[in-house]
C-alpha cells in the first residue's frame, strides 16, 4: 500500500509510458521482476502464441496497461498439448500486479484443455521353440491431459505422467520367471495462483474467458501375446499389461487460476513365465494399469490384463495339441502381479478477484491522453488541437509539432514551435499532426522556454475579455485559425483572450512559424471581416460569388 501512495503523490510524474505497436504471435511479456512498467496501445492489436501452452500476454513485476478510447487489445493463449497446460489470455502470476486503465477494451481467452494420452500396449513374450519362453514387459501409462489456461490469471496446470511399465524379469530362459508390479502414474498439477489484477470498472471494458475443459481420457493400452510350448514339458510366459489410460484436463476461470491437469495412466505389469511337468502347466499373466483421474472425477480406460488360463489360447505356441487336455493352476510364489495405480487430477480452478481502481491507485490525468484533432480539409491533411493539463506534464508523440502562440496585437498570432515535443503542467499549447490521432504520454517537468505564450487553459475567461477556440469556424469549413467563443469552454483545450476595449473580430489567423518559417493559413481584414447580403442574412466569410454585399456598413461590388 506504501507504494501505491507514493506513486499518488508525485512518482506518476516520472514515469515512461511504453507503446505498443505491434502484436504477435509469438505472445509477449511486459514488465520486468521487480520493477513498475507502464504501457499503451496505439492501435487495435492482438496477441496470440503458437508455442504449446504459451500465453498471449505474460505480466511480469507491476504493469499499468492504459487502454484508448476506441482500442482494443486482443490476447489469446495456446492450447494445452499433451500433459503440458493451456497458456492464459493474460498471464497473471502470484507476485505480480496488472492495472488496466483507460477507455478502451480488453479480451482475453486462455487456451482449452488437452485429452489424456492413450497407454502403450505391454510387450509380446519373448518366445523360440525349445529356445525361450519368457515373459514380456508392461506398457507405459498415457499422460494425463494438461488442464486450460484462465481467461486472466495463470496458465493450466500440467497433467501427471504415465507410470512405466515393468520390465520383465528374463533370468531363466525357459521357466520361472516372477512378475513384476506396474508404476503409478502420477497426480496431475493444479494450476499456480494469480497475482493481483486491479480494473477501472468506470472506464475499460474487459471480457475474460477461461479455456475449456476436455472430454477424452486415454484409451489403455493392450496386453502383450502369451506363449506356450510342450516340447517336453509345458512351458509358459505371459506378455505384458497394457498402460492405464491418462485422465483429461480441466476448465479454466475466466479469472483466477487454470484448469486441473489430469491424472498419469498406471504402467502395466511385467508378466511372469512358469514350467512344468507331464500335463500340467501353470498358469501365467500380467496386470493392466489403471486409468488416470479424468477432470470431472471419472477415470480413463484402464489397461488390459493378461491372463493366461489355456494354452490353447496362447498366440504364440508350438507342439501344443489342440486335442490336448492340460490341467492347470497358479505355480507356487508365482502369481500375477498389479499393474501401476492411476494419478489424481490436479486441484479445481478458482476464480480470482478483479479489484476496483480508485484516485489512490489510479490518478486518471496521469495517463496517456489520445486526441482526435481536425483536419484542415485540405487534399493532403494536416490535423490541429490545442491541449492543456494544470498539473501534469506530456510529451506528444514524434507525428505532432507542438506550438507555443503570441498575440500580434488583434490581428494574427505567431506560432513556435517547441522543442521536444513537451507540454509542461500548466502550459496551453497547440498541436499539429500528420496523423488523425494524437497521442500524449505523461513526462517529467520541462525547462521549455515559454515566454511570451499568449495561450490560456481553464474554463474561465477573465472579465471584460472575449475568448478564441482553435477550429474552422462555426460552419467546419474556414481557414484554420482561432474563432471568437461564446459557450463553455472545455478546460483542457487552449485559448486566447483579447480585451473588448481593444476592438473583438471573429477571426484571428495565424502569422509566419518563428521556428520552421512556414507559412501558415492566414485571413486578410476584409476575409475575417463580417459579410451580409443585402437582405441582412450573415454570411460565414467573403462572399466568392458576384453580387452586392454590406462589410462594416459599407456596400461592396464582388467581379
Amino acid at each position: 500500500m506504501l507504494a501505491l501512495l507514493l506513486m499518488a503523490t508525485g512518482a506518476w510524474a516520472e514515469t515512461t509510458w511504453e507503446v505498443l505497436s505491434v502484436g504477435s504471435t509469438t505472445g509477449m511479456t511486459l514488465g520486468e521482476s521487480g520493477t513498475t512498467k507502464y504501457y499503451y496501445p496505439t492501435t487495435d492489436l492482438e496477441f496470440s502464441n503458437t508455442t504449446a501452452g504459451g500465453s498471449g500476454l505474460t505480466i511480469l513485476g507491476t504493469v499499468y496497461l492504459y487502454i484508448p478510447d476506441g482500442v482494443t487489445i486482443t490476447a489469446k493463449g495456446a492450447n494445452a498439448s499433451g500433459a503440458t497446460g493451456a497458456g492464459a489470455g493474460i498471464e497473471l502470476a502470484e507476485g505480480n500486479v496488472l492495472y488496466i486503465i483507460g477507455k478502451g477494451t480488453v479480451i482475453a481467452t486462455g487456451g482449452n484443455a488437452a485429452n489424456g494420452g492413450n497407454g502403450s500396449n505391454g510387450g509380446d513374450a519373448i518366445f523360440e521353440y525349445d529356445e525361450k519362453c519368457q515373459p514380456g514387459s508392461g506398457g507405459n501409462g498415457g499422460n494425463g491431459g494438461g488442464g486450460a489456461g484462465a481467461g486472466i490469471g495463470t496458465r493450466g496446470g500440467n497433467g501427471g505422467n504415465g507410470g512405466t511399465g515393468a520390465t520383465a524379469n528374463r533370468t531363466t530362459d525357459e521357466g520361472k520367471n516372477l512378475g513384476v508390479d506396474g508404476n503409478a502414474g502420477s497426480v496431475g498439477n493444479a494450476a499456480g495462483n494469480m497475482g493481483e489484477l486491479y480494473v477501472d470498472q468506470t472506464g475499460v471494458t474487459v471480457t475474460a474467458t477461461g479455456g475449456s475443459a476436455a472430454t477424452s481420457g486415454g484409451a489403455g493400452g493392450n496386453r502383450g501375446k502369451n506363449a506356450a510350448e510342450d516340447a517336453y514339458n509345458p512351458y509358459t510366459a505371459s506378455g505384458g499389461g497394457g498402460g492405464g489410460g491418462g485422465g483429461f484436463g480441466g476448465a479454466a476461470s475466466n479469472i483466477g487460476t487454470g484448469g486441473p491437469g489430469g491424472g498419469g495412466g498406471g504402467g502395466g505389469a511385467a508378466g511372469n513365465s512358469a514350467g512344468a511337468t507331464g500335463s500340467n502347466f501353470y498358469y501365467v499373466g500380467a496386470g493392466g494399469g489403471k486409468g488416470g483421474s479424468n477432470a470431472d472425477d471419472s477415470n480413463a480406460s484402464d489397461g488390459a490384463t493378461s491372463n493366461l488360463t489355456s494354452m490353447q489360447a496362447a498366440e504364440l505356441k508350438e507342439d501344443v495339441d489342440e486335442d490336448d487336455e492340460y490341467e492347470g493352476g497358479w505355480e507356487s510364489g508365482n502369481g500375477m502381479h498389479d499393474g501401476g495405480n492411476g494419478g489424481g487430477k490436479g486441484s479445481d480452478s478458482s476464480s480470482g478477484s478483479t479489484n476496483p481502481t480508485t484516485t489512490t491507485n489510479i490518478p486518471p490525468a496521469y495517463a496517456p491522453v489520445a486526441i482526435t484533432p481536425n483536419s484542415d480539409g485540405s487534399a493532403t491533411p494536416t490535423y490541429w488541437s490545442t491541449y492543456y493539463n494544470a498539473t501534469q506534464g506530456y510529451t506528444a508523440d514524434e507525428n505532432t509539432t507542438v506550438y507555443k502562440a503570441a498575440l500580434n496585437g488583434t490581428s494574427s498570432v505567431t506560432l513556435t514551435e517547441v522543442a521536444g515535443r513537451e507540454i509542461p503542467a500548466g502550459q496551453a499549447v497547440i498541436l499539429k499532426s500528420t496523423t488523425g490521432t494524437i497521442t500524449l504520454t505523461p513526462a517529467a517537468t520541462t525547462s521549455s522556454d515559454f515566454t511570451g505564450n499568449d495561450l490560456k487553459g481553464g474554463t474561465t475567461v477573465t472579465s471584460g475579455n472575449v475568448a478564441y477556440t482553435l477550429s474552422r469556424g462555426n460552419a467546419g469549413t474556414g481557414a484554420v485559425g482561432f474563432y471568437k467563443f461564446s459557450g463553455s469552454l472545455d478546460g483542457s483545450k487552449a485559448h486566447l483572450e483579447i480585451s473588448t476595449s481593444a476592438g473583438t473580430r471573429s477571426f484571428i489567423g495565424f502569422g509566419d512559424d518563428n521556428t520552421t518559417g512556414i507559412e501558415l493559413p492566414a485571413l486578410a481584414d476584409d476575409e475575417a471581416a463580417e459579410w451580409y447580403s443585402l437582405d441582412g442574412r450573415r454570411l460565414s466569410g467573403k462572399p466568392a460569388h458576384k453580387g452586392i454585399y454590406v462589410k462594416d456598413g459599407q456596400k461592396y461590388i464582388i467581379k
